[in-house]
């Protein structure tokens, strides 16, 4: 299991966060199954290193900000120390909503941030 240890980064478009853990499979393993509970969906790429998405960006663009999407680039890397380092990049601005979208994601990307804090 991953051990948080700091945050180097986490404002409304990037996340990045230090872990201390047994291996770094694990570590990734944890943050696709985080992401996946959440009802992410793996677009492309490979655990570790791959984008996610939730919702409909058609039905965002439509509709605005009645519906909602998010996407978010997720890479997980090693650092020499034993420390792995979990960086979490929006893939959307939320413009399609307007305000209230660009709100949106904001405060989902604040949520993500906090969540992996107790991973």
């Amino acid at each position: 299991m991953g051990n948080f240890v700091k945050s180097e980064i986490m404002d409304s478009n990037t996340i990045i966060h230090h872990y201390s853990a047994t291996s770094r499979q694990e570590l990734i393993d944890q943050v696709d199954s985080y992401f996946k509970a959440l009802g992410y969906k793996q677009e492309n790429g490979v655990p570790g290193n791959a984008s996610y998405s939730k919702g409909n960006r058609v039905m965002r663009i439509l509709l605005g900000a009645f519906v909602k999407y998010f996407k978010v680039d997720v890479s997980v890397s090693d650092n020499m120390d034993g420390i792995y380092k979990v960086g979490v990049k929006s893939g959307t601005s939320g413009m399609s909503g307007g305000l209230i979208g660009m709100n949106q994601v904001k405060n989902e990307m604040n949520r993500i941030g906090q969540d992996l804090q107790r991973l």
